[in-house]
């Protein structure tokens, strides 16, 4: 997928097209969340999120491979659970400063 990715293959068009609806609900859905966001921000933040997610979900195997490396393989689900819990992190953006 990486391949795909960087460049700029033909079917990353498709792939992303496919994604637009769901893209379009999640930027709707974070400008009523965070409205002190700019619109350049949250565009920014999905794009990074859909990025990766096309590079983890692409090649499950090569995820597992290099979390590996680390010390112990996920489980597929695992990598679906944590890949959930990274990108739910970018669309939110940095926390907030702590008093």
């Amino acid at each position: 997928m990486d391949g795909v990715i960087s460049a700029g293959h033909p079917a990353l068009a498709e792939i992303s097209g496919s994604f637009a609806p769901q893209g379009k609900r999640i930027t709707a859905a974070l400008r009523r969340l965070c409205p002190d966001v700019p619109p350049a921000t949250i565009s920014f933040r999905l794009a990074q999120a859909m990025t990766l997610t096309f590079r983890v979900l692409g090649d499950v195997a090569a995820t597992r491979r290099t979390v590996a490396l680390a010390g112990s393989t996920p489980e597929p689900a695992d990598v679906v659970r944590e890949l959930t819990d990274v990108v739910t992190a970018i669309l939110a953006g940095p926390p907030a400063p702590r008093a």
